[in-house]
């Protein structure tokens, strides 16, 4: 059998893209190195129709428009506006539009967040693919942290018109928060989303829980089929590292604010206190090698507690929780490794009574 060097095989396929489908041997590298960087996000040729209207970027990669969903409803209008800035562009009138940004849906498609009227006029002309970038989901067109918190307001009974909708859809136990306090909004964008203020999108926010496995696997059907879920994360099927479990849901209200629903088993709601004080221990000594294994056993502990939720043995959970807590604040008051050790196994021996 013949042996083919990479490089060979990178010449190969970039020479073969090119002359059969166009492609730079710059598209071939970014197809063959995406996946790593976005999952199964696999990047594509860029169309020559789109190609026209949208640059590229560093981190931009081409997917083909089959895979992307507006959400946002386009009307005629905004097509022929969109028409008219690419008839602008390709007069050099006015510059090309950055790509269009996207957020990976969790169903294997993407939901257009900005630029959905240009992704629209392109695919009514024909594109195949245009460049995105991927992002998180966020608010768009939001410049300060006040007018984050008045776009939010403003559309706050939606939100809780779209909850409800959906409670009554599945039912369950609904719980809103309060909305989130701006000092506690300042300090997410500064920790989580590198000074995007858009991006904090739990400001409206509510919970279904339920009691059953069973009713988080039909929300999770449910919401797959709704417009305004413009992406959602199954920590059911591919749980935390913790353990935990969950589904949240981004639902794009009308003015492009996102809120969150998150969908909970009550038997993982019931332990929650236990989980953050046992959580508590852990980051307590945050980057410790010497600490490793008992983090590890810790872990272990809390996935096996979480799964005893799952499998309906929340009233057993419930008669030890107290003294299980009792032990979990032994544990995050200890000073030495093998004081934390002795805890630890006086923990593991009650869960396995469970």
């Amino acid at each position: 059998m013949l042996h083919v060097s990479k490089s060979v095989q990178f010449f190969l396929a970039a020479y073969l893209s090119v002359t059969l489908f166009g492609c730079s041997s710059d598209h071939v590298y970014q197809k063959q190195s995406s996946t790593a960087v976005y999952g199964n996000a696999e990047s594509f040729c860029l169309d020559p129709v789109a190609k026209q209207d949208i640059y590229e970027t560093s981190f931009s990669i081409n997917l083909p428009v089959n895979i992307l969903v507006p959400s946002e409803e386009v009307t005629a209008d905004g097509i022929e506006a969109a028409r008219l800035n690419a008839e602008k562009t390709q007069k050099g009138e006015i510059g090309k539009r950055e790509p269009i940004s996207v957020v990976k849906r969790g169903d294997g498609y993407f939901s257009v967040l900005d630029g959905n009227r240009s992704f629209s006029y392109l695919k009514s002309i024909g594109a195949r693919s245009v460049p995105v970038e991927i992002t998180f989901p966020f608010t768009k067109d939001v410049d300060s942290i006040d007018e984050l918190i008045e776009k939010n307001e403003a559309v706050r009974d939606e939100f809780y018109r779209k909850v409800n909708e959906i409670h009554s859809a599945l039912g369950g136990e609904l719980k809103f928060r309060p909305p989130k306090a701006k000092a506690r909004i300042i300090e997410k964008i500064n920790k989580s989303y590198r000074d995007k203020i858009g991006g904090v999108t739990d400001i409206l926010a509510g919970r279904l829980i339920f009691e059953n496995s069973e009713d988080i696997l039909k929300s999770l059907d449910y919401i797959k089929r709704r417009n305004d879920v413009i992406s959602f994360e199954d920590r059911w099927n591919t749980p935390l590292e913790s353990g935990y479990m969950d589904v949240i849901s981004y639902i794009r209200m009308s003015n492009g604010v996102i809120g969150e629903l998150q969908f909970s088993l009550k038997a993982i709601i019931d332990i929650n206190d236990l989980d953050h004080k046992l959580y508590e221990y852990i980051r307590s000594h945050e980057g410790e090698v010497s600490y490793k294994n008992n983090d590890r056993r810790v872990i272990n502990i809390k996935k096996k507690i979480i799964k005893l939720a799952v499998e309906g043995k929340g009233n057993s959970l419930n008669k030890f929780k107290t003294q299980m807590i009792s032990i979990a604040e032994k544990l995050v008051k200890s000073k030495k490794i093998e004081e934390g050790e002795k805890i630890i196994d006086d923990l593991e021996l009650l869960v396995n009574k469970i």
